[in-house]
């Protein structure tokens, strides 16, 4: 890796996962960097309780409308910080639309937080983090929160 010009920052909106948006837009400052922040909706979520069927796709589009409102505000900061930065907001599985991402927006880095969970659910569910770090084609930086491990 020669120059890092791009990078993706994906989040889960959680507080965990703003070390990682901290971390990441303080190294676009530093290489003069474009940043994605990418969110992914994960299209295997149960339908709630007392739904029907047929609202899940309007849940889905209301789920990436509030993480793109959310987002937008994150990019506005950024932009005013002087940061270029872009908004990716897709469905499907975490660890394979994060990758994806990585690969469409041609991004030298992907900087993303670790929920720090234990080796239990890592082994039983599998990690987003741990999935990406093995399978993505540029470097993966990991953020962790030492007040949430």
């Amino acid at each position: 890796m020669s120059q890092i010009n791009k990078i993706l920052i994906p989040t889960d909106l959680s507080d965990v996962s703003q070390k990682g948006l901290e971390f990441g837009a303080m190294m676009a400052r530093q290489f003069d960097a474009a940043v994605i922040l990418g969110y992914v909706v994960q299209d295997t979520m149960p339908p709630i309780m007392g739904t029907l069927p047929g609202d899940y796709p309007a849940l889905m589009e209301r789920h990436s409308a509030i993480a793109r409102e959310t987002l937008e505000k994150t990019a506005n900061t950024l932009r005013a910080d002087g940061i270029a930065v872009e908004l990716d907001v897709r469905p499907g599985i975490p660890s394979v639309e994060i990758r994806e991402m990585a690969e469409s927006h041609g991004v030298d880095l992907i900087v993303i937080s670790s929920h720090g969970r234990g080796f239990i659910s890592r082994a039983i569910l599998g990690s987003t983090t741990e999935r990406l770090v093995r399978q993505a084609k540029c470097p993966v930086l990991v953020v962790t929160d030492p007040r949430h491990e």
